[in-house]
């Protein structure tokens, strides 16, 4: 193993090959670089946080990586890809071979965007959180993001900037919370986040479904932001999403029944000009709670 303590500048792309493990502590590392960090093969460990990476990139290589972030806010900006090729933040290229892993621990770590390709692998211990909180400054039109790769343990997201950011193609395993409070995140393609208790739709972010049945009804938790904000849930008409129960932004618990608009059908439609189509949300009837503290 190898320690950096002393703090880097780098011009051009910071890499590690064949296998090694580096541990950067006690001072951050820059590179500004369009390549950025690029570890190709081996195992990197941060300590410290304030790092400033154009690129995080897991990946291109035949080899495995593993990148652990032992504190909070390891990066200060940048885009993340986890198992792509370097072009994956707006799609989901993917070359090579070996598996590349990302582990926040029980961190929250920021980035401006984020791909999980194939190979690539998102995991920390719960309440790990990824905040995705802007598009690439130096292409908005990779202001999408694509997750199509594993997300496990307990990792969650919440995206807080402009953009899309997509869960696609695969039945998530991860118990994280999912946040939404800009831009939209979309599931789509028989992704599933089946695990998972809390789901968040709040300030002007959209939660939009392409089916019903993404959350487990009989544990995930809606919280929904203030009435007067433009937060949305988008759901095609036919669809259900069922919740076990959920709550208000003053965090009031929410009677039980189905919320949508009116075309929708709904009969509770308190909520229904934050519901652009005709799905619908069911809260689950709760009768009295007894609670022993």
């Amino acid at each position: 193993m190898t320690t950096l303590s002393g703090g880097l500048f780098a011009s051009h792309s910071f890499r590690i090959y064949n296998g090694g493990t580096l541990r950067i502590r006690e001072k951050p590392v820059t590179c500004l670089c369009s390549a950025g960090f690029n570890p190709s093969s081996g195992k990197a460990i941060f300590e410290v946080p304030g790092n400033t990476f154009s690129y995080m990139l897991l990946g291109y290589n035949n080899g495995s990586t593993t990148v652990e972030m032992l504190v909070n806010n390891v990066m200060t900006n940048g885009a993340v890809e986890v198992g792509g090729n370097g072009g994956s933040a707006g799609g989901a290229n993917d070359i090579g071979n070996g598996t590349h892993t990302l582990d926040i621990h029980c961190t929250t770590q920021r980035c401006a965007t984020v791909a999980v390709c194939p190979r690539g692998v998102l995991t920390g211990e719960y309440p790990a959180m990824l905040e995705v909180y802007e598009g690439r400054p130096d292409n908005p039109a990779k202001a999408k993001y694509v997750v199509i790769g594993k997300v496990e343990g307990g990792v969650g997201f919440h995206l807080c900037g402009a953009g899309t950011l997509t869960l696609t193609n695969r039945a998530f395993t991860s118990c994280g919370d999912l946040v939404v409070s800009k831009g939209v995140m979309e599931f789509a393609h028989n992704a599933t986040w089946l695990n998972g208790t809390n789901v968040t739709v709040t300030g002007s972010g959209t939660l939009k479904l392409n089916a019903g049945d993404r959350f487990d009804g009989k544990k995930a938790v809606l919280h929904l932001g203030a009435d007067a904000d433009s937060w949305k849930i988008d759901i095609p008409a036919g669809q259900t999403q069922k919740f076990d129960a959920a709550f208000d932004a003053t965090g009031k618990q929410l009677p039980g029944g189905f919320y949508g608009n009116a075309a929708s059908g709904a009969s509770r439609t308190r909520y229904a000009a934050h519901f652009p189509h005709n799905g619908v949300v069911y809260v689950r009837q709760r009768g009295m709670q007894i609670i022993f503290r």
